[in-house]
């Protein structure tokens, strides 16, 4: 059973985009599957999904922002759309580096992807087509940007923005879990490092013990051996 089941509401209308929004689909869909089977995702697996995305993100977020530049879309929907593809790149390798601290790391993508299906998909890249579609009709890219608040009805925007509030605040979560991890990883390795130069320090130190134990060893035997001579001395005739 699919988590997402494609239909006309995700299409934009551009081949390349609706295309490339598929492979997401599948893959999110995929990932969901083996959690309803309620099986664990490997780390074999996981590394498999995030190259997946990886590779989405690179080629997709490229197409897109070409497209726009292309047609000139108005700026302010064009850095907006870029600053969103960057936030999901920043988020996928927060999730990647804090992926070993999460207990349950394939559900928190998961989870992260579907945030991201809704907000991206059904909003900033419809908004992004239906531009598209009225500047090659004949429209400015600010007129076509301007009818964007007429665009989506107003049931649609409330739960959009309530959609994109929640994507914010996983991205967020993921954020400062990448940063605690990174954190942790950093005062392991300051400890890891006191601990090897104390235990140098000690290897240097028992070392030392032993070369003054052994001089101390040495001195016994002379000074036992200078007694018995002595002792032999007085016996003499």
């Amino acid at each position: 059973m699919a988590t997402f089941v494609w239909d006309k509401r995700f299409e934009t209308g551009i081949e390349l985009v609706d295309a490339q929004h598929k492979q997401l689909v599948d893959t999110t869909n995929t990932l969901g599957e083996l959690l309803l089977k309620d099986e664990n995702v490997s780390e074999e697996t996981l590394q498999g999904i995030f190259q997946k995305l990886a590779t989405y993100g690179r080629q997709h977020f490229s197409d897109e922002e070409q497209l726009m530049t292309q047609t000139g879309i108005a700026p302010a929907h064009l850095e907006a759309h870029k600053a969103r593809h960057k936030q999901f790149v920043e988020q996928l390798v927060s999730l990647w580096r804090s992926r070993s601290a999460m207990t349950h790391p394939a559900e928190t993508v998961h989870g992260f992807l579907a945030a991201w299906l809704t907000v991206h998909i059904l909003g900033e890249d419809q908004a992004m087509a239906r531009q598209l579609a009225r500047i090659q009709e004949g429209a400015t890219p600010d007129a076509a940007y301007a009818s964007e608040e007429k665009a989506v009805d107003s049931a649609t925007a409330v739960l959009l923005d309530a959609l994109e509030r929640l994507y914010t605040l996983i991205s967020e979560q993921n954020r400062n879990l990448a940063q605690a991890n990174i954190g942790l990883e950093e005062r392991v390795s300051q400890r890891t490092q006191e601990l090897a130069e104390s235990n140098s320090r000690l290897a240097r130190e028992q070392e030392e013990l032993t070369q003054l134990l052994s001089k101390v060893e040495e001195a016994q035997q002379q000074l036992l051996q200078s007694e018995k001579m002595a002792a032999i001395g007085q016996l003499a005739p």
